[in-house]
């Protein structure tokens, strides 16, 4: 990739160009992470941790396009 690419993707990270937050709707009862979600539950999650999450990126909140 060049610098371009790498400058937009680390911009993207910080600052999403989509809405942040999504829900889905169970349609079956299943288990994640050892908790137990019920059919008919609806499961919000929100993309913007994702992208700053410390467990999945060296130094998160800062700014580097490599």
């Amino acid at each position: 990739m060049n610098k371009l690419s790498y400058f937009i993707k680390e911009v993207q990270r910080l600052d999403g160009v989509a809405a942040g937050n999504f829900s889905s709707y169970v349609f079956e009862d299943f288990e994640a992470d050892g908790v137990k979600i019920k059919k008919g539950t609806y499961v919000h999650y929100n993309i913007a941790s994702i992208h700053i999450n410390p467990t999945q990126w060296h130094n998160p909140l800062e700014f580097i396009p490599e």
